[in-house]
Protein backbone atom coordinates (compact mmCIF):
# COMPACT_ATOMS: atom_id res chain seq x y z
CA UNK A 1 0.00 0.00 0.00
CA UNK A 2 1.66 3.18 -0.89
CA UNK A 3 1.30 6.50 1.36
CA UNK A 4 -0.38 9.19 -0.38
CA UNK A 5 1.38 12.08 -1.74
CA UNK A 6 1.78 15.26 0.32
CA UNK A 7 2.55 18.38 -1.88
CA UNK A 8 4.20 21.29 -0.28
CA UNK A 9 1.61 24.39 0.73
CA UNK A 10 2.81 27.79 -0.83
CA UNK A 11 5.10 26.68 -3.22
CA UNK A 12 4.41 26.60 -6.72
CA UNK A 13 6.27 25.28 -9.64
CA UNK A 14 5.80 26.75 -13.23
CA UNK A 15 7.38 26.00 -16.73
CA UNK A 16 9.65 28.76 -17.98
CA UNK A 17 8.28 30.95 -19.83
CA UNK A 18 7.41 31.15 -23.88
CA UNK A 19 11.37 31.69 -25.15
CA UNK A 20 13.18 31.45 -22.00
CA UNK A 21 17.09 30.41 -22.51
CA UNK A 22 17.38 26.20 -22.59
CA UNK A 23 19.65 26.42 -18.95
CA UNK A 24 15.98 27.93 -17.53
CA UNK A 25 14.08 24.78 -16.30
CA UNK A 26 11.26 26.70 -14.13
CA UNK A 27 10.20 28.79 -12.23
CA UNK A 28 9.20 28.91 -8.59
CA UNK A 29 6.85 31.12 -6.45
CA UNK A 30 6.47 30.79 -2.80
CA UNK A 31 3.79 32.16 -0.62
CA UNK A 32 5.91 32.52 2.60
CA UNK A 33 3.53 32.16 5.56
CA UNK A 34 2.38 28.78 4.32
CA UNK A 35 5.38 27.21 3.47
CA UNK A 36 7.06 28.38 6.83
CA UNK A 37 3.86 26.61 8.15
CA UNK A 38 4.24 23.32 6.04
CA UNK A 39 8.12 23.39 6.37
CA UNK A 40 7.77 23.64 10.28
CA UNK A 41 5.10 20.78 10.28
CA UNK A 42 7.22 18.70 8.11
CA UNK A 43 11.04 18.89 9.04
CA UNK A 44 12.76 15.89 10.26
CA UNK A 45 14.79 15.70 13.51
CA UNK A 46 17.61 17.24 11.46
CA UNK A 47 16.00 19.98 11.12
CA UNK A 48 15.71 19.15 7.33
CA UNK A 49 12.04 19.38 5.08
CA UNK A 50 13.01 17.45 1.75
CA UNK A 51 11.10 17.53 -0.72
CA UNK A 52 11.37 15.63 -4.79
CA UNK A 53 11.11 17.34 -8.04
CA UNK A 54 9.34 15.47 -10.43
CA UNK A 55 7.75 15.79 -14.34
CA UNK A 56 4.15 14.96 -14.47
CA UNK A 57 1.75 14.95 -17.23
CA UNK A 58 1.14 18.55 -16.34
CA UNK A 59 4.87 19.73 -16.12
CA UNK A 60 7.06 19.63 -12.64
CA UNK A 61 5.70 19.51 -9.67
CA UNK A 62 7.45 18.76 -6.14
CA UNK A 63 5.86 16.44 -3.04
CA UNK A 64 7.40 15.65 0.25
CA UNK A 65 10.05 13.13 0.27
CA UNK A 66 9.80 11.09 4.04
CA UNK A 67 11.39 8.49 3.52
CA UNK A 68 13.86 7.51 6.45
CA UNK A 69 16.37 4.00 6.37
CA UNK A 70 14.58 1.15 8.46
CA UNK A 71 16.50 -0.07 11.47
CA UNK A 72 19.11 1.25 13.63
CA UNK A 73 22.01 3.03 11.73
CA UNK A 74 25.30 0.52 11.87
CA UNK A 75 28.98 0.93 11.90
CA UNK A 76 31.16 -0.64 9.21
CA UNK A 77 32.62 -3.72 10.11
CA UNK A 78 35.89 -3.33 11.68
CA UNK A 79 38.64 -5.89 10.24
CA UNK A 80 41.03 -7.54 12.65
CA UNK A 81 44.37 -8.79 11.23
CA UNK A 82 44.72 -12.71 10.35
CA UNK A 83 47.35 -14.32 12.59
CA UNK A 84 50.92 -15.56 10.79
CA UNK A 85 52.85 -17.97 11.89
CA UNK A 86 56.11 -17.05 13.29
CA UNK A 87 59.15 -18.63 10.98
CA UNK A 88 61.93 -16.39 8.94
CA UNK A 89 60.11 -17.28 5.78
CA UNK A 90 57.06 -16.18 6.78
CA UNK A 91 55.40 -19.28 6.40
CA UNK A 92 55.25 -19.41 2.46
CA UNK A 93 55.49 -22.40 1.13
CA UNK A 94 58.52 -22.03 -1.64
Amino acid sequence: MSKAKVYPKGLFINEPNEGAPDFVKGRISIKVVDLVAFLNENKNESGYVNLDLLQGDKGLYSTLNDWKPSGPKTEAPSFKPVATQDSDDGGLPF
